[in-house]
């Protein structure tokens, strides 16, 4: 029996090599890669609990740690995500059983953030409904007016962590009015004076573009709801 056992439940890169290659350092290592047991890897509980109930580290992408796998793990030290968040994992759980929960703190930051543009962009702009109409042979400005110049406008992020901040410094040329709304942040150099930071119910006021960047757990589930849409614009 091997000395340490990883599994590696579900990714869908083409492969783990680099992972596996570091992992092997480790010596006397067992590594279950469920991938090669079913395609996608796996996610229902009763098939994590199987493979992984004897491993001492985990290692997930879409798979869900509920409280029911967690009691089954025997010897569990870590469950790494291969992501920023971690509300696919039972993290207050884990942490009762001491077992650490880790993240990748700049997962596809660059990516997301020219998501984030490119929606905003196109709900502005109205291209993929203006596409629509043509492709229809119904083009009208009347069906897609008013659209409005990104100059001047107030984009209103909610959270201001790692994908947010990207997504306001690619903006910044385009000349709106950034607000920010997140209680944790500090910008104690500064480097964000050109960010203005309000309250929530100030930003859903005054914005005409929000995007919200905030992490879901129980502060945040629900945050934008039908009291918090009552203080948006029309």
């Amino acid at each position: 029996m091997a000395k340490y056992k990883i599994v590696f439940t579900d990714y869908y890169y083409p492969n783990n090599n680099m992972e596996v290659k570091i992992l092997k350092q480790l010596g006397d290592v067992e590594i279950v890669d469920c991938t090669k047991i079913e395609k996608g890897g796996i996610k229902e509980e009763d098939k994590i609990i199987e493979h992984a109930k004897d491993a001492d580290a985990i290692i997930l992408q879409f798979a869900k740690i509920s409280k029911k796998v967690l009691d089954h793990l025997e010897k569990c030290r870590i469950i790494s995500r291969y992501a920023i968040g971690v509300d696919n994992i039972d993290v207050e759980e884990a942490k009762k059983r001491g077992i650490v929960v880790s993240n990748v703190p700049d997962y596809c930051i660059e990516e997301v953030s020219d998501s984030t543009i490119a929606h905003i962009f196109n709900c502005v702009k109205k291209t993929s409904f203006a596409n629509k109409l043509f492709c229809n042979k119904l083009w009208s400005y009347e069906k897609i007016k008013p659209i409005y110049r990104f100059s001047g406008q107030t984009l209103g992020l909610i959270a201001f962590g790692n994908i947010a901040r990207r997504v306001a410094e690619k903006l910044r040329p385009f000349n709106l009015k950034i607000l920010t709304y997140d209680p944790y942040f500090k910008d104690d150099n500064n480097e964000y004076n050109w960010v203005e930071f309000v309250s929530l119910k100030e930003l859903l006021s005054k914005s005409d573009i929000i995007s919200v960047h905030a992490p879901h757990n129980k502060e945040t589930h629900h945050l934008i709801n039908k009291d918090t849409i009552a203080f948006m614009k029309n």
